[in-house]
């Protein structure tokens, strides 16, 4: 997400005059016994840098995980120990941290270059698992000049979306696993909501999700913009999105589609759910707002919690995100229109933060990563695997 992507360089000031809304629920304090912890596992080594981002499990079945480890290049785990089992090194694509990964078939898909800091390049590897014990690197992109780095890479068939901060959209062609083609290069409208936006208020292309043929970016600050990838050489933005009800800067940082329904991660300001069976006319049906983000007393820095990505668990009905330094929050989204909290685990004040996170057959795996106080303080870099039992 982009405030938190942004904690080490700069202060964000958030306009605090704003409405009130129905929409408010507050979050209890976490109960452990909805909880067991099964596993826990220490990046190695512990290094600064060294911080895992995304975690993916293995869409095949198998018992493995993948997991973007910054510096640490991207780690193979075994899933039901939290084991290591061997390590892409970062030499192995340019040197370019490993900030997120996605999967199709036998293959991942790895957005390449730290935001933190926004002086990288952007860059894409493909990574082989067809034996995840032997992964290889087959080919990796990057772009010609530095930039903000990039946020995620997600598969559609044979292209590959690339969502690199504020240079907006890389579409690749990935027929050819060993031979990337850049196929486009598209900058959303960085003028919404704010014209001229400053360096704190400027859009970055961060998580996506695709319905047939539009892509749906969360441009951070600058909404959801629903992209025509119908030409992959030729995309454009076709409409857009932000709640407008209260004042203060959003930050849309990542989204699931489920049918009809988009559902979104705000930050500080929870999750939106989005109509968007006409994208062209997209609609909030329900927000859940656990940290009174639009009340004068809710500051990015003081908020009780941070969301950043989100899983959907379909049999259940619920939404599982991350949640900064309140780790991991749970949401009942079975009625669209009226999302409510469910439960929670962690807490604000125990130093440990979550960043990413997965989710499969009742069980969370999660990263943490250490950070020093802005927004949350986090003292332990690794992954945890919790079982939710109610």
């Amino acid at each position: 997400m982009k405030t938190l992507s942004y904690f080490l360089t700069t202060i964000i000031v958030f306009i605090t005059s704003c409405n009130t809304t129905d929409d408010t629920i507050t979050i209890p304090p976490a109960d452990a016994s909805n909880f067991n912890l099964l596993w826990e596992t220490q990046v190695s080594p512990v290094l600064p840098d060294n911080l895992p981002q995304g975690i993916l499990i293995d869409e095949l079945g198998r018992n493995y995980l993948y997991v973007s480890e910054k510096a640490g290049g991207v780690t193979v785990y075994e899933k039901t120990t939290g084991n290591k089992i061997t390590n892409i090194s970062i030499s192995e694509f340019g040197g370019h941290h490993a900030m997120h990964l996605s999967q199709q078939g036998n293959y991942l898909y790895i957005a390449l270059g730290s935001f933190f800091g926004g002086n990288s390049k952007a860059g894409m590897a493909v990574i082989d698992v067809t034996d995840p014990t032997l992964p290889s690197v087959t080919d990796f992109w990057e772009s010609t000049s530095v930039i903000k780095g990039s946020a995620i890479a997600i598969a559609d068939g044979n292209h590959v979306y690339l969502g690199a901060m504020n240079q907006g959209i890389y579409v690749f062609d990935v027929t050819n696993k060993a031979n990337i083609i850049e196929t486009d290069h598209y900058i959303p409208d960085p003028d919404f909501p704010i014209e001229n936006p400053n360096s704190i208020q400027e859009p970055n292309a961060r998580g996506m999700d695709i319905k047939g043929t539009e892509l749906f970016v969360c441009y951070d600050a600058g909404g959801i913009r629903v992209i025509d990838v119908t030409d992959k050489s030729n995309i454009f933005e076709k409409s857009r999105y932000i709640n407008d009800s209260f004042n203060k800067q959003k930050a849309y940082n990542n989204i699931i589609i489920n049918g009809n329904y988009a559902y979104t991660a705000v930050d500080y300001c929870g999750m939106e759910v989005l109509d968007i069976s006409d994208s062209s006319n997209i609609v909030r049906t329900s927000w859940c707002n656990p940290w009174n983000c639009e009340t004068s007393q809710n500051t990015w820095f003081n908020s009780g919690g941070h969301t950043n990505q989100l899983e959907l668990d379909t049999i259940n009905n619920r939404m599982l995100l991350s949640s900064g330094g309140s780790e991991i929050t749970i949401l009942d989204v079975s009625d669209p229109n009226n999302c409510t909290y469910v439960t929670s685990y962690g807490n604000r004040d125990n130093n440990k933060a979550v960043w990413g996170l997965d989710f499969e057959n009742d069980k969370v795996y999660a990263t943490y990563i250490t950070t020093q106080g802005i927004p949350f303080t986090g003292d332990w870099s690794g992954i945890k695997c919790v079982e939710v039992l109610n």
